[in-house]
Parts: C-alpha cells; structure tokens; sequence
C-alpha cells in the first residue's frame, strides 16, 4: 500500500468532531482504509495474499521445492512413483499456502499501522498522547469518538484552587482573596449543573447547594498545612462553611503568633541571610535564612553545647535538606523554583508519574527561576538521557510530529524556510533606550555580524510545512517503513546573540537584576528575545559582555524605589517579621513587581537598624 497522509483539514478540538469524522472517513474510503476505522480486528487478507509480488511468489514456491526432497525412481513400480509424486507435490502446495498466509499477516499488519499514522496525520498533534494508549486503528477511532464535544469548564478552576495553599506568614484576608476566585468559579458551575438537572424539584436543589457546601470545605481544607486538621473535624459530621472558615481562622492566628515568637528567638540567636550559588545548575538560588556558622567561628565548649546553639545547628541542617527538586532532580533548588517545571506547566506536557510536592505552588516563568544543568531532555522531560539521544523526538521527527513549542536547544532539527525569519524581521532596529549605559552604543559595531539566515532562526518545527516538505509518495511499496515520513536529522550550531538582542538584554538586567527567568520571561513576551533563549543562556551572555566592558555586573534585584523603602518601613511595623504577608500587600498595591519574598527579607535586615537609630533620634528630639 502506497504511504497517505490525511489531504483535508486537521481536527484541532472536540467542538468540530461531528462534522469532521464524515469527511475524514470519505477521504479514508478513497484510499482504502475505512474499514480498520469502522470494523474491529478488520483484515482483507484475500487483497493482501494478491499484493504478493511475483518475484515474493515465486521465492516462496522455490524454497518449499527445495525443502521437499525428489522422489526416486529406483525400487518403485510406474503407479508407486506417480503416487509419491503426487504426495511430495502436495506438501510443497502447503508450505506454500503456509507462506502466502504468513505474508498476508505482514502486510494486513503493515496496512493497520498505515491506518494509524493516516489517522495521527488528520489530527493535531494534541491528540497523540490521548491516542498513543490504545492499540491499533479501530481503538483509536473508538477513542477519538468518545471525547466529549464539550469541554468542562469547571475542570480548570478546580486544578486552580487544588494549586493553592496558605503560606506560613500569610495573613487570612490575602489568602482568602487568593483562594475565594477560582473555588467560587468551581463550586458554581458543579451547583448550577445540579440545578439544571433536578429541574424543578426541592429536594434535589437542596442537596446540590449542600454538595456545593461540603466541596467549599474540602478546597479550604485542602489548602491548609499539615496539622491544623484534627480528629475533631473528622468527628463532626455537619459543618457548614462559615463555621469551618471561622474556626480555622481562629487556629491560623494562633499559629502565627507562635511562628511570630519563634522568629524573634531565632533572630536573637544570630541569624543571617545568605545565598548558595547551584553550582550544578548554574544558577543562583536563594536558600532560607541560615544561622550561626560554627563551622568558621571559634566558639567555646559552652557555647556550642548551648541549647539555642543546638537548635541553630538543628534548623540549619533542615533547612540545607529541604531543597531538592523532584522534577529535575537538581538538589540546588525546588519544584517551586524549577525552570523545567515552569516550562512542562506552560506547555501542559509534565511528565507522567510526576506528583508536585503538597503545599508546593506551580511555577511561573515570571517568577526567580533556576534552570539544571544536569542532564535533562526538554523535549520529553526526561532525567535519563538529553535531547541528542530522545527516542521519543526522533520517533516524532520520522512520523512528522514534533510537539509544537519545542525550542531544540541542541539545534538538531534541520531548519526550513517557515522556520527563518524574514530580512526585515531580523534587521528591525531597536527601540532607543535612555537607561541604557554609554557603552552600549558600541554593541554594533564592537559584535560579530551576524546574517539573519545564520544566526536569527526559529527551529520550532513548523506541522504545516513539515508535513508538505517531507512527504513522499514514491517510495518502494516493499518496504515496510515506505509510509514513514523521514526528516533528517544533523548538527547545526546554536543560535548566536545578534546585537539587537545584546542591547536588549542589558536593558532588561538593568531593570530586573539577575532575576534570570524573570528576563528571558518578558523578553519573550516583548519579542526582544528569541523563544529559544534560556536562564542559562541569558546569564552566560550577559557574562561575556560584562568581560567585555559592555554592560555592568549585574546585581540581585533591581535598586528599591523610594515609594517601596517607605512602604516597606511602614508594612513592616505593621506586620514584623512576617515577609510574606508584606511581599502580598506590596504586590496588591503595585509594589515589588520583580522581587521575591527573600529580596524583602533581605532588605529588612539591611535597613531595620537604621530604622531604629531614625526613631530613637526623632523621638528625643
């Protein structure tokens, strides 16, 4: 059977699949493949045994003459031989008949993998991993058939609100604003489905607003850190919302309050903020607040045996275990900081078996972020192999069906024209930018050229002209890959840093600091940067031009504005050591757009002592 590939339009969601799955069978009638769709376990082994070629035909016959040995003439009588003749005739009919069926079978089964790819090609590649777990082309079809037309809308909501839970110095109000959103959007849309159904009767309508009730409590609950929950709750049987929220309200500010005191102690037991560079990663990474290093100060026996001295040793040596990322692996960092994870969320691709941590927010890519350099395979998420050896990425390039988004670090896919920018794109001029430092303006001349076919290329696969510019219809039907569509593979070098975007990556350290993700993130998002630049990469470069006396040292964050000083003076009268409920009220209130909560802890520490001094002067004065 020739290689086909699906000629009409591609089925992009469930909403069109009434109308698309008549078209796709007349298309698939035409070629001879309908049946595998509509008929389980369909073979046309009759069609298959005649496609046999003649040269196969008479290879088989050729090899059964010879497996059955003459018959002699010696010893046997004229109707002795003509009989043993005859039977030897017999036995070569069926090894060939055996034969015949076995390359039947090999062909019926290269034509169900042809009806597969056929169907994958009419498809939009995020159908595949819904596809990729049934077997053979009836399934599939069955499958692709049972989606639901119409998406539930209350499924993203509820994956909203199951991602969010309280932080440890998190104020009530704040978190519930965070909270109330999607778990209102949620439990509506469940209570008005029920409502529609009882159509019309009370008791039905009752028992859906009670269900929509306990669903309230279940996401509250669920955002709540380990412990706060007891056998008590398990224990009462009736408790409406306000109650629950009430009486968790209580507890939270208890809990705080002792946190509150335990900060204070630690804070008295000499403590410090300090940073620990992932060197695996290369990255910078934030590490919680560490206490007193015994290690590098001499202290006498007295003091290192000391109880507060212990708990120090105790909560620093919690607090180095506590980071480690299950996703990539990297013991520098964690979930809640993983470049990688950031990505698979994005692209919806994360890999299978993996269970974020409880309590552990999904990433943003707006968020400090710090990406592995361990191995990992940004293609299937892999943390066995890299992109060079992923079986999955060559199958998808030989079948024409690479994930879209795919930003090939390794430049391994061979670009076509969909995928080079245009002259004009790549000449295009940068905006001015007043902030930027004087030597700036040498980038141009000082930087490599760089042509726009060589080094501004955007090597995400392209499905439209992948598909047109691979495909192959004369192969040799022989084969049993002929309908396989092939793209080769090669080296090709990375993308180089054109002057364009070296001018604008500096603009962006200046603004954000060496908040690495936050700056390919906007970037990206400005069309400043390609789709294909990294953390990593950012960083490396923005190296070399500092080396190079282009661009100054960067720094952690971006210099504090006077309006944040002032607020964060005020806040943290208000709220003490309680950081996270200050970093939530500046972020509302349209303060600390690139910062973190350890960029606001950090710059207490700094000022409170100077705070102090100014309070205690204006006070006597």
């Amino acid at each position: 059977m020739m290689a086909h590939r699906y000629a009409g339009p591609r089925l992009q969601d469930a909403t069109g699949i009434a109308a698309w799955t008549t078209q796709f069978l007349d298309e698939a009638a035409a070629v001879g493949l309908d049946k595998y769709f509509t008929v389980d376990e369909y073979a046309d082994a009759a069609s298959a045994a005649l496609r046999v070629s003649t040269a196969k035909r008479h290879l088989i016959v050729s090899k059964a003459e010879a497996m059955e040995p003459e018959v002699p003439y010696n010893g046997l009588s004229p109707s002795e031989h003509r009989r043993a003749t005859q039977a030897r005739q017999t036995r070569v009919q069926d090894r060939v008949a055996a034969a015949l069926a076995k390359e039947a079978l090999a062909i019926g089964a290269r034509d169900r993998r042809a009806a597969e790819r056929y169907l994958l090609s009419a498809v939009d590649p995020c159908w595949h991993a819904t596809l990729a777990a049934e077997c053979g082309p009836y399934a599939k079809w069955k499958r692709l058939l049972a989606t639901p037309s119409t998406p539930l809308p209350h499924i993203p909501a509820l994956l909203d609100a199951m991602s969010i839970t309280i932080h440890s110095d998190e104020d009530w109000a704040t978190f519930a604003r965070r909270l109330d959103g999607p778990a209102n959007t949620y439990v509506d849309s469940i209570v008005a489905m029920g409502v529609a159904a009882a159509q019309g009767d009370t008791n039905a309508i009752v028992y859906s607003h009670s269900v929509g009730e306990k669903l309230r409590c279940m996401l509250l609950a669920h955002a709540m850190p380990p412990g706060m929950l007891d056998d008590s709750y398990r224990n009462e049987a009736q408790w409406s919302y306000e109650a629950f929220q009430e009486d968790l309200q209580t507890q939270w500010a208890r809990r705080t309050e002792t946190h509150l005191e335990e900060d204070q102690e630690m804070l008295l037991d000499g403590g410090g903020a300090s940073y620990s560079t992932d060197d695996a990663d290369g990255q910078d990474a934030t590490t919680a607040v560490t206490l007193h290093n015994t290690e590098d100060e001499p202290m006498s026996h007295d003091a290192a045996s000391s109880p507060t001295h212990r708990r120090a040793k105790e909560r620093k040596k919690k607090s180095k275990l506590k980071l480690y990322c299950a996703y990539c692996h990297s013991k520098k960092h964690s979930d809640a900081s993983c470049f990688h994870l950031a990505i698979a969320y994005r692209d919806k691709i994360v890999r299978e078996g993996y269970t974020r941590p409880r309590g552990v927010p999904i990433p943003l890519l707006s968020d400090d972020l710090v990406e592995s350099k361990r191995r990992f395979c940004t293609y299937c998420h892999s943390t066995k192999h890299s992109d060079s050896v992923c079986l999955q990425l060559v199958d998808d390039v030989r079948s024409g069906s690479v994930r879209s988004g795919y930003a090939d670090p390794d430049g391994q896919l061979m670009p076509t024209p969909a995928r080079v920018k245009t002259d004009d794109e790549s000449k295009k001029t940068p905006k001015p930018l007043d902030t930027i430092v004087p030597k700036l303006e040498l980038l141009a001349s000082s930087l490599p050229s760089t042509a726009p076919d060589d080094s501004i290329q955007v090597m995400e696969p392209n499905e439209d002209n992948h598909d047109a510019a691979t495909m192959d219809e004369d192969d040799d039907e022989e084969d049993e890959d002929d309908d396989v569509v092939i793209t080769h593979v090669q080296e090709a070098r990375n993308n180089k840093w054109s002057a364009a975007e070296c001018h604008h990556l500096v603009a962006l350290v200046i603004e954000l600091g060496s908040a690495w993700g936050a700056v390919v993130s906007r970037g990206i998002a400005e069309k400043t940067l390609l789709p294909s630049r990294t953390p990593y990469g950012a960083k490396n470069q923005y190296a070399r031009l500092v080396e190079r006396g282009f661009a100054q040292k960067a720094v952690r964050s971006a210099m504090f504005t006077p309006a944040e000083l002032a607020f964060l003076r005020t806040t943290y009268a208000k709220y003490g050591n309680r950081f996270g409920a200050i970093f939530s009220e500046g972020q509302a209130q349209g303060f600390f757009v690139s910062r973190t909560v350890t960029d606001i802890k950090e710059k207490v520490y700094r000022k409170r002592a100077a705070w102090a001094t100014a309070a205690t002067s204006s006070k006597y004065s």
